[in-house]
């Protein structure tokens, strides 16, 4: 590219050589230095993570003062009964009263249990819950949570209004303070101008071009290890087994280096941590605590994706860490190095814990109703198990009808979280400035005056000439939409896509007769029994 390279933070580094053309074949891995898993390793490791609490601990010790007394300003005796209501006296009231004149209503609602508000519902049955307040509040309402009022917004109409953000009147700073510690300047969580600048240098790494050669990376990985580590026969459970061979996807896809087998288990243990630590309700930085651990997680990943910096800047590899460093907008704006470690550090998290969701919940789709599944077979086997082009794909219609009735049920993104920045309407409600906003797709997905029997697995609803999701545009966005709809959806439907062909070119799969999977909602939707099913070859 001729254009010149600007940084977005001019004051960081960032490469000064143009990307070299797109990458249409997958080149061959290059070798990563080995990551030091022995002894020595570890007490250098754990210096380093007891350092990094000790920075911690001092700049709460020197923050902490400072942040009390900007509380205490901010706080008036009338939010202070508010608050204290809520938590120990928790009852069915508005949200705020709208200005006089303006035509608007207030938000009804209730604030949940004693201290803990929503939580319990949240991370319990929560479309139950959701279907529940929809029949007793409407589409929007609100409750309490994490020590604040939060307003959850299920209709189309108003999901849509939030999710296009048309008058800017809602930003993505709710996120920050959910999974920040891990994820800060991920593209997820950035607003407004700044959000459409990461957005278009990305967009380069997701081009025709370059999905063409990620699919090959990924068709080839998933063979090799269907063929290495997936039993052929017999029971088995399937939820951790898709986990982990989606983890192996993503580390050759994403990274495309070769490394040992307890250097990529490292690697792969500190990605993971995460954000299973990132919705964790104790956030103690302990080295034993599930918060901890995250930390150190982090910390493990970010040092050795700088440390490979250089190298992918010298190459052009067909992976997607190339990809990010070599992106490009039509300006030549570049990111920098920071930014490119702390985005790859998030889209490994964006694209593998959801991906894994879909990929998994098909296997019950497939098995319950084997109707579907002969179907999808006989997709697959007259494409054949030659290589995979991103075109071959579109003939396997069943498994895409089945991916997105899963995603209805299950959406691999349960949440979109914002914060209105100034008093705002959504719809004819009154919402105050710095109002947490979750949008609930669980909720909207099932919306029984859209949606035929709308807790039944049924994929045809979206076929041609039915088309259920298409009665409203913002029914159906389980990747989200507007200007932060997910940025790598086709990458994630090339990889279900892929897996399932591979699947069910081989094997068939059971369940036992009446068997649902019964799903725990801590963060993203996951079957708390492992998803076991029986395997048959074909």
């Amino acid at each position: 590219m001729s254009a010149p390279t600007t940084p977005l933070d001019a004051t960081a580094t960032t490469a000064s050589r143009a990307p070299g053309p797109e990458a249409t074949a997958p080149s061959a891995r290059r070798a990563a230095p080995t990551i030091g898993t022995g002894p020595i390793d570890r007490v250098l490791d754990g210096a380093r993570h007891t350092a990094r609490r000790a920075r911690a601990t001092g700049r709460f010790l020197v923050e902490a003062p400072g942040h009390a007394l900007d509380v205490m300003r901010q706080v008036t005796p009338s939010t202070a009964v508010s608050w204290a209501r809520d938590v120990a006296l928790p009852n069915e009231h508005s949200l705020a009263e709208p200005p006089i004149g303006s035509g608007l209503r207030p938000v009804p609602g209730h604030a949940g249990d004693p201290v803990l508000g929503c939580l319990r519902d949240l991370t319990g049955d929560r479309v139950s819950w959701l279907m529940e307040s929809n029949d007793r509040f409407g589409p929007v309402f609100w409750s309490h949570l994490a020590g604040r009022r939060a307003v959850f917004v299920m209709g189309p109409d108003e999901a849509g209004q939030i999710l296009v953000n048309a008058d800017k009147d809602f930003s993505n700073e709710g996120w920050q303070e959910l999974i920040g510690k891990f994820f800060d300047r991920g593209l997820m969580l950035l607003s407004f101008q700044e959000h459409l600048d990461h957005r278009r240098i990305m967009q380069s790494a997701f081009t025709p071009k370059r999905l063409r050669g990620y699919l090959e990376g990924m068709d080839r990985r998933i063979t090799a290890d269907l063929d290495a580590s997936w039993p052929t026969e017999g029971p088995t459970t399937l939820y951790q087994r898709m986990k982990d061979l989606a983890m192996r996807v993503a580390a050759d896809v994403f990274l495309g280096v070769e490394l040992d087998r307890p250097s990529r288990d490292h690697l792969l243990a500190g990605f993971h941590a995460q954000p299973r630590a990132a919705t964790e309700f104790l956030r103690m930085d302990l080295p034993f605590t599930l918060w901890g651990r995250g930390r150190n997680g982090y910390d493990d990943v970010t040092r050795w994706l700088r440390a490979q910096l250089d190298d992918k800047r010298a190459g052009d590899g067909d992976d997607l860490f190339s990809a990010m460093v070599h992106a490009r907008d039509d300006d030549g704006s570049a990111f920098t190095d920071e930014e490119i470690v702390r985005h790859m550090n998030f889209m490994w998290f964006a694209a593998h814990d959801t991906t894994t969701l879909a990929m998994a919940m098909m296997a019950w789709g497939f098995a319950a109703h084997p109707e579907w599944q002969e179907r999808a077979y006989a997709e697959s086997a007259a494409l054949g198990d030659g290589p995979l082009r991103p075109e071959d794909l579109k003939s396997l219609t069943a498994i895409e009808l089945v991916m997105n009735e899963v995603m209805r049920l299950w959406p691999p993104v349960p949440v979109m979280v914002r914060r209105a920045v100034r008093d705002t309407a959504l719809g004819d409600y009154y919402i105050p400035e710095g109002t947490w906003i979750a949008v609930m797709n669980p909720a909207t997905h099932r919306l029984p005056e859209y949606w035929t029997d709308p807790d039944t697995f049924d994929p045809s609803r979206f076929e041609e000439g039915r088309e259920e999701h298409k009665q409203h545009k913002h029914l159906y966005y389980p990747f989200g939409a507007g200007a932060h709809k997910c940025i790598g959806f086709a990458f994630a439907q090339l990889e279900t896509k892929a897996m399932w062909h591979r699947l069910l070119l081989t094997r068939r799969f059971e369940v036992a007769p009446g068997y649902e999977p019964t799903m725990g909602w801590k963060a993203l939707p996951e079957p708390t029994d492992d998803l076991p099913v029986v395997i048959h070859p074909r």
